[in-house]
């Protein structure tokens, strides 16, 4: 490193340029000062002293022309004084003191001594002294033209100096003015020649070098930085030619790597210059994108060593991504661009993995177990149909499929939707579309252009169903439930036809199964109607709009009130009253149901528990509430209502839990379990609409309900039709087998009433008693202690 000694360097320079710089400046400013100083100092003088001594001496005079003429007495008077004599003093006294000469200030006192000889003898006037009298006042007013005239001198005399002063000081600025430019001058002259110059040579050396002249020549510097800076630069520029050597060499080496590790490589790579020349490249190129036929070499140009002087062959070639060959191949190409403006390139072939994708797809779109295409095709299917196209979309849904399950086991289950979708596949074209969409629902999109094609297809589902399917020798009877939905004006969307075809389906479903519905108006307000009900049924519960009504439960041989059915009421704000037969499936599909539940089990649980200890009734005083089967399913809702009976023991004791016997098909193991959990909290359990599902009668003694309920639809017919007499008569004795209490629904007649007492049937419940009223009306009949019984005059209905 080159050493710069501080008197020789750049910044001493630069400090002693800028320290007489300094200097300069600030004699010019002390100068200036002191002569602006002296300049003030002379102008106060000349106002300050001559021109306010006048002022001064012209007020005593007009104040003496007062006091001797009579005439004037009162006319001129000084403003601050009320007595001229002391006025006129003190006028002189101010006068003497402003005075700027000595002669000035003695004519002042000359001036005084004659006023006050004046003055004594205005005091005394008499015969013999006027004429001294007058005489004194010419020699006194005389006195004040020479005075004022001695102060004018004096201030002629201040301005002069003033004058001479500025006009000196003025001559001397600019002398030094010119001087302190010249110095400037001067040293930006030695600052050029000693630091820019030199500078300016070692900027250009450097833009030289910079731009490739790596030897340009490289001056002398002298002992500051500029030379420093330059000897630094001949030793740069010396390091840089010896590692462009070491690089040059280290590159032939690296591109004798380069070739080798090409060759070995099982892809095809090519580095090619600006223009398009081949400068490296393997001997894969050739295998995997063709050539001309005469081999491709370095130095080549790629558009004709390769694509055959085809332009637009090349560009697909060297455009990075995936390609696809006439052949059937596929090529993915890799492009880096290197510091010296190549391009490096490498050709894979990926057939393999292209293949090996297709094949993913195909798997990811399609339903491993039917073959039929999934639910992802099938939607991505919808949203590629033209709105603008008729089309229609079929749901299929197999009825009961549940049950297959848990009764044939899973792998007859399986066999059963492997069946149905292979003969639904059958149903569609070949730009048609059947899709497996759900574990046991299918969906079908066809072209609904041609009408009666479209009707024979339905027909052809119609009359396929019941299908007997005949499995490990088998025979399985399938009912499926159908939704169809067609394109109409205001139901064009692909994605609205599945929609409703789901809509219809639901509607056939809820029609009992095995039926093929179509969605229409009718249905789309149905539809309409249900959303709305849907999306306000979880504020109706928590806001508690829903309420109870309570429905009697009549003991046939005592006659009395045993206790109530809670049941659901809703009054929609815009609706109006929505039955329970409405809602309630509602709740069940959105799983609403289990909010609805709990909120249902704790309304009548609090109701029951106040009406047995307001009213001391017995203890076999109950209310019955139905449990949705989804809250028996649903563990966690399960759970939480069995916490909820363990924190009111009592409540418990005074509730009927009422179950539908389509939940023991599913879980019969589980439900034995949940069951005996709730009776052991001291519920009373109580088997629903029994004879309506599919449940045995063999296996009825291992749940342990306490209550068998016979469904109103036998009830109704027990008078004119004997099979349903001795249908009730075969389920009461049934139940009294078992030890179970028996309630008959839908108790309308008392003729009704009469053949079930006579029966044995131990609790009725229906309208010949008492439609479901509210808690008001319910406490009504608790407190009237009616007999029930008189069923001669049909009292019962009056509680209607």
């Amino acid at each position: 490193m080159f050493r710069v000694g501080l008197a020789r360097s750049i910044r001493s320079k630069i400090l002693l340029a800028f320290l007489g710089m300094s200097a300069i400046t600030g004699a010019l400013g002390v100068w200036g000062t002191i002569e602006i100083r002296q300049i003030g100092q002379l102008g106060i003088e000349t106002y300050d002293r001559p021109l306010m001594a006048i002022n001064y001496a012209r007020a005593a005079n007009t104040t003496f022309e007062q006091m001797g003429n009579p005439t004037l007495d009162g006319k001129v008077s000084a403003p601050d004084a009320d007595d001229p004599e002391e006025s006129f003093f003190d006028d002189l006294d101010v006068a003497e003191a402003r005075a700027s000469s000595p002669e000035a200030a003695a004519e002042v006192r000359r001036v005084r001594t004659l006023a006050q000889g004046w003055i004594n003898l205005k005091k005394t006037p008499t015969d013999q002294n006027s004429e001294a009298f007058l005489r004194l006042s010419n020699e006194l007013r005389s006195a004040f033209d020479r005075l004022i005239e001695k102060m004018a001198a004096d201030g002629f005399a201040n301005r002069q100096q003033t004058t001479q002063v500025t006009g000196l000081a003025n001559r001397t600025s600019a002398l030094l003015t010119v001087v302190a430019v010249l110095v400037s001058m001067l040293l930006a002259f030695f600052l050029s020649r000693r630091i820019i110059r030199p500078l300016s040579s070692a900027a250009s050396v450097a833009d030289r070098i910079a731009s490739g002249e790596l030897d340009a020549p490289i001056p002398a510097g002298g002992p500051d930085e500029a030379g420093a800076l330059l000897g630094s630069m001949t030793v740069m520029q010396q390091r840089i030619g010896e590692m462009m050597q070491k690089e040059k060499s280290q590159r032939r080496s690296a591109e004798g790597r380069l070739v080798e590790a090409l060759e070995s490589s099982t892809e095809a790579m090519m580095l090619l210059d600006r223009e398009g020349v081949i400068l490296v490249c393997n001997s894969r190129v050739e295998e995997l994108l063709g050539g001309s036929g005469q081999g491709v070499k370095d130095g080549d140009r790629f558009v004709d060593a390769v694509a055959g002087g085809d332009a637009a062959r090349a560009a697909r070639l060297c455009t990075p991504g995936e390609l696809s060959l006439p052949d059937g191949r596929w090529l993915k190409t890799a492009r880096e661009e290197t510091v010296d403006g190549n391009a490096f390139f490498i050709w894979s072939d990926i057939t393999l993995q292209k293949n090996y994708e297709r094949k993913l797809t195909a798997a990811a779109y399609d339903d491993p177990l039917t073959g039929v295409n999934n639910r992802i095709h099938f939607l991505q299917r919808l949203d590629a149909m033209a709105a603008s196209a008729p089309h229609s979309v079929v749901v299929v849904n197999i009825d009961r499929f549940r049950r297959v399950n848990n009764v044939y086991g899973p792998r007859i289950a399986d066999q059963v939707l492997i069946e149905i979708a292979h003969f639904l596949r059958t149903l569609v074209g070949p730009d048609e579309d059947c899709a497996r969409i759900g574990g046991d629902e299918f969906a079908l999109v066809l072209d609904a252009a041609d009408r009666q094609r479209g009707d024979r297809l339905i027909e052809r589902l119609n009359a396929a169903f019941p299908m007997v399917l005949s499995v490990d020798e088998r025979p399985i009877t399938v009912h499926v439930s159908v939704g169809v939905a067609t394109t109409e004006p205001d139901n064009n969307s692909p994605h609205d036809l599945l929609t409703s075809a789901r809509a219809a389906h639901e509607q056939a479903k809820r029609a009992g199964g095995g039926r093929i519905k179509f969605f229409d108006a009718a249905l789309r307000e149905e539809s309409r109607s249900r959303a709305r009900i849907e999306a306000d049924l979880p504020d109706a519960i928590r806001q508690r709009d829903i309420f109870l009504h309570y429905q009697p439960l009549i003991d046939l041989k005592s006659g009395r009130l045993s206790g109530f059915e809670a049941l659901a009421r809703w009054t929609h704000p815009d609706l109006g009253n929505i039955p329970p037969g409405r809602f309630i499936p509602i709740a069940e599909e959105s799983r609403s149901i289990l909010d609805l539940g709990k909120y249902v089990l704790d309304a009548a649980s609090r109701q029951a528990k106040h009406w047995v200890e307001e009213r001391a009734l017995g203890d076999d005083f109950t209310v019955a509430v139905n449990l949705s089967p989804r809250q028996m399913v649903d563990p966690i809702n399960a759970r939480e209502l069995l916490q909820y009976l363990d924190r009111d023991p009592a409540g418990a004791r005074r509730l009927k839990l009422e179950v539908t016997e389509g939940i023991l098909l599913d879980d019969p193991a589980g439900m034995v379990a949940l069951l005996r959990d709730f009776k052991s909290r001291g519920v009373e359990l109580s088997l629903d609409d029994f004879g309506t599902g599919f449940s045995s009668l063999s296996y009825l003694h291992r749940f342990p309900f306490d209550v068998l309920k016979i469904d109103r639809s036998f009830v109704i017919e027990i008078v004119d039709n004997p099979d349903a007499l001795r249908l009730v008569q075969t389920i009461i004795e049934l139940g009294q087998d078992l030890g179970l209490e028996l309630v008959a629904e839908g108790v309308e007649t008392a003729e009704q009433a009469k053949i079930l007492h006579g029966l044995g049937c131990d609790i009725g419940q229906g309208y010949y008693f008492s439609r479901p009223v509210d808690v008001q009306a319910a406490t009504v009949l608790i407190d009237e202690h009616r007999d029930w019984t008189a069923y001669e005059n049909e009292r019962g209905r009056a509680a209607s």
